[in-house]
């Protein structure tokens, strides 16, 4: 069983390609959030999941838990929020790393995470995102703890953006102690560049990475593959599948359903990316 907490969203994102948000004209309503995309993926793969999460009492809110649903995603741990309005990201539709702005209400509002719940699950599933603001950060930092503790996985998609976090952020002390944890974790290039600048130079983002103690790690190069290693291990290399890309957003919360479906089932290292690039694939080409 795996337990995902973070973020739920409401995503708006554009109808046509364009280089940033200014030239979107119309957008499609869709669910979003990184960790309700893979909740929604892993689920598809017939991977047993709980999501915890916080949404608006309000029509985007029924929207997000409508389409959950819809997707046999168990809602019975999604606070819906009486005060507050559920969170909406818009986003543009690109062929690259998209342009998006957050209006952020409900998400952060995550309670302390029951111990019981820990128990049951297998793998511990987080993000940045998840983990940029109180009072969300404080609870699935001690979720996390405790999990690491009773000896469960944890996993995290460092998905940063400075906008996100703000200039004031402590993405840094964070960031060290979930690698305490020893986690499964997954970088893009565009986290890595925008987390230590790494310029978009693969072999130094290789070089910060080899630093981490983590169970695994899996740096996505989008168009060019994805690099990845066990704990010290030698990086390995495998490159993305022909696709016929449609639209990217939530290609990479797709690769890491795939990678820690298999993960959880005691594949090895080479088979989980195998799954994972899979995955990217359906999502890329919107089959999923």
């Amino acid at each position: 069983m795996i337990l995902a907490i973070g973020e739920l969203l409401i995503d708006l994102i554009g109808t046509e390609i364009v280089k940033d948000l200014s030239e979107t004209k119309s957008f499609n309503l869709k669910t979003g959030g990184s960790c309700g995309n893979f909740a929604i993926f892993c689920k598809k793969q017939g991977t047993p999941l709980i999501l915890i999460a916080t949404v608006g009492n309000d029509g985007f809110g029924k929207v997000i838990l409508d389409s959950l649903e819809k997707d046999a995603v168990n809602t019975d741990h999604i606070l819906q929020h009486k005060h507050l309005e559920t969170s909406l990201i818009v986003v543009s539709k690109s062929h690259a790393t998209p342009d998006f702005i957050p209006y952020r209400h409900a998400d952060f509002n995550i309670g302390v995470i029951d111990e019981e719940i820990l128990k049951e699950c297998e793998v511990i599933h987080t993000t940045a995102f998840a983990l940029s603001k109180q009072p969300a950060q404080t609870n699935i930092l001690n979720a996390l703890v405790f999990a690491n503790n009773a000896g469960k996985t944890i996993s995290v998609d460092w998905n940063y953006a400075l906008k996100i976090w703000g200039h004031d952020n402590n993405a840094q002390e964070i960031f060290e102690k979930i690698i305490e944890t020893k986690p499964l974790l997954k970088m893009s290039m565009d986290d890595v560049d925008r987390f230590w600048g790494a310029e978009n130079n693969i072999e130094n983002a290789k070089e910060i990475l080899e630093k981490f103690n983590t169970t695994a790690t899996c740096l996505t190069c989008g168009e060019k593959g994805v690099w990845y290693r066990i704990e010290s291990n030698e990086w390995k290399y495998k490159p993305v599948l022909p696709t016929n890309v449609i639209d990217v957003t939530g290609a990479g919360d797709a690769f890491w359903s795939g990678f820690v479906s298999s993960y959880i089932k005691r594949e090895t290292i080479d088979a989980c990316i195998d799954n994972a690039l899979y995955l990217a694939k359906q999502r890329l080409e919107q089959l999923i």
